[in-house]
């Protein structure tokens, strides 16, 4: 592709996962974090979790503004943090993980961003799939007539449903079904390239099934090879690590296939964003360029 990517997608990045301390609420990091990325025009977007200190908060929202970048805000920590299952049996379980979402979209608007993204919970023990379905189901549908009345959208990410994160909803003709079924306008999907190994699902299985429903596509890579390695499973690690699924062939077959749905084209521009983080001793500056060199090729070639 001779043209530029930016005609076509708004290239973002996972901002705590490429800033691990930022996951744990380091405001110091968030800040000299945020403010390189705003500095950096390589990115366009930003998908940020929730930033609980309010100074902080104030601090990076300024110099978001500042920059122009999309903000996404990402609830997928809150998620797994605070073990949430919005596909519960359990009655006053899924009404937690309801509530607790529902005050989320407040950081989201906030922090002016106009969706808000996070993932089901696991099959409870004892539970069956079509009781957790119905929940799920019927907290989606929740959240999304709460989102509207604050003109936000809702994002469902899907996940690996039987390798690290273990959600309901993984592979991506179960995901369209779910769309179908929450029928509401402002309810989206998100599919990660770096899930859709553990899922055993290549380009065409991820992305067309969804293709009516997909708002926010991830690009990373996984690992399976070695459970005693650090980056085994749904940890983001870099593209090209050795014995990994993805580098810049796989790359460049997944954003042929954006292309071919229709999810990339003339006049759109969703946010595509890199999920990757740096493995123990590397530097999150390092593989975030690792992750730019690798897309810069990708779509050389697309």
């Amino acid at each position: 592709m001779q043209e530029s990517m930016y005609k076509y997608l708004k290239m973002g990045f996972v901002h705590f996962m490429a800033y691990p301390a930022a996951m744990k609420q380091d405001n110091k990091v968030v800040l000299e974090s945020v403010e390189a990325s705003c500095k950096d025009e390589y990115f366009t977007a930003i998908e940020l979790m929730r930033i609980l200190d309010v100074e902080t908060r104030r601090k990076a929202k300024a110099m978001l503004d500042q920059s122009g970048m999309t903000v996404c805000h990402a609830a997928q920590p809150v998620v797994l943090g605070g073990k949430l299952n919005i596909n519960s049996v359990d009655g006053a379980k899924r009404e937690e993980a309801v509530s607790v979402l529902t005050k989320e979209l407040d950081l989201c608007q906030e922090m002016g961003s106009d969706r808000m993204a996070f993932l089901a919970g696991r099959l409870e023990e004892g539970a069956t799939f079509d009781d957790a379905w119905k929940a799920c189901v019927k907290s989606l549908q929740e959240l999304c007539d709460a989102a509207a009345r604050k003109k936000l959208g809702i994002t469902l990410e899907t996940f690996d449903t039987d390798v690290d994160k273990c959600a309901l909803v993984g592979k991506s003709k179960q995901a369209a079904k779910l769309a179908q079924q929450v029928d509401r306008e402002n309810f989206g999907l998100m599919v990660d390239l770096s899930h859709a190994p553990l899922l055993g699902e290549g380009p065409a299985e991820a992305w067309r099934p969804v293709k009516d429903y997909l708002v926010h596509a991830h690009l990373g890579n996984c690992y399976t090879a070695d459970k005693n390695n650090p980056a085994w499973g749904d940890q983001h690690p870099r593209f090209g690590l050795p014995g990994s699924p993805n580098g810049v062939k796989e790359l460049t077959e997944w954003l042929r296939m954006l292309f071919e749905i229709g999810f990339l084209g003339e006049g759109k521009q969703p946010v595509v964003s890199f999920e990757v983080k740096p493995l123990p001793g590397e530097n999150s500056e390092i593989v975030l360029a690792n992750a730019k060199r690798a897309m810069n090729e990708a779509w050389a070639k697309v």
